[in-house]
């Protein structure tokens, strides 16, 4: 078995080049809001708590098992180098959410660490824990106008003393983000050095998470899987879940 750690924005440019994909005996995605929440709670903590090993087979010469990209992420447009085997919950959460890929739902991030008796979070705030609130929106259209209406101002979200889980996605479209987001937001006297560094620092949290890889695949051969002429596998394998 070998493990090692690979942080979040690396991850999320294999996913973007089509080089990590699910193959199809996964089953579907699962996670409920407060699932996600929890997920992202966990690295946005300083210090973090940590979320758990993904298991990966590599590809190799030729792809073992029919495939699929995750929730989301683009088409493949070559052949890929990893399969997902297993943590395709939290991965396809974090894609997702930090990306702002979910249908009415937006996720906001509170500015201010999370005191240490509010009891808001779905995880245990102590003393000395930098553990900012993760809040999930459900939207809904009245009207042509999504609801709630705060939501579509990123003003009015600041002066909640939230920010959008977007604009702290690692790589390239989190930096987009972050400009249309400053852009919107910079004529309010909210928007100052402080609000500056304290996105910064949770941008630096998010990139440099680091998740175990695993390749350790050996489970695989309590499973009678056989390969015909069409690649399908011809006995059940029962769903990889987290």
């Amino acid at each position: 078995m070998e493990a090692r750690n690979k942080k979040i924005e690396d991850w999320f440019a294999m996913i973007k080049q089509g080089q990590i994909v699910l193959p199809r005996f996964q089953r579907h995605e699962a996670w409920r809001p407060h699932q996600v929440v929890g997920l992202l709670e966990n690295i946005l903590r300083d210090p973090p708590l940590p979320i758990g090993a993904l298991l990966t087979l590599e590809v190799g010469d030729e792809e073992q098992f029919h495939s699929r990209p995750i929730v989301g992420a683009p088409e493949p447009q070559s052949k890929p180098s990893l399969h997902l085997l297993d943590g395709q919950q939290r991965m396809t959460a974090l894609w997702r959410s930090l990306n702002g890929d979910y249908d009415a739902l937006d996720i906001f991030i509170s500015l201010d660490p999370a005191e240490p008796t509010a009891g808001e979070t779905e995880i245990e705030v102590m003393a000395g824990v930098d553990a900012p609130i993760v809040e999930p929106v459900k939207r809904w259209d009245r009207k042509g106008i999504l609801q709630p209406v705060w939501a579509n101002s990123w003003i009015e979200c600041l002066e909640r003393g939230m920010i959008p889980v977007t604009i702290l996605s690692p790589g390239a479209s989190g930096e987009a983000a972050l400009n249309a987001w400053e852009e919107s937001v910079e004529s309010s006297p909210l928007f100052d050095r402080k609000v500056i560094k304290r996105v910064e620092a949770l941008r630096q949290r998010v990139g440099n998470s680091a998740i175990r890889i695993s390749t350790d695949w050996s489970f695989l051969s309590s499973f009678a899987v056989c390969r015909s002429n069409s690649k399908s596998i011809t006995r059940t394998i029962p769903p990889i879940s987290l």
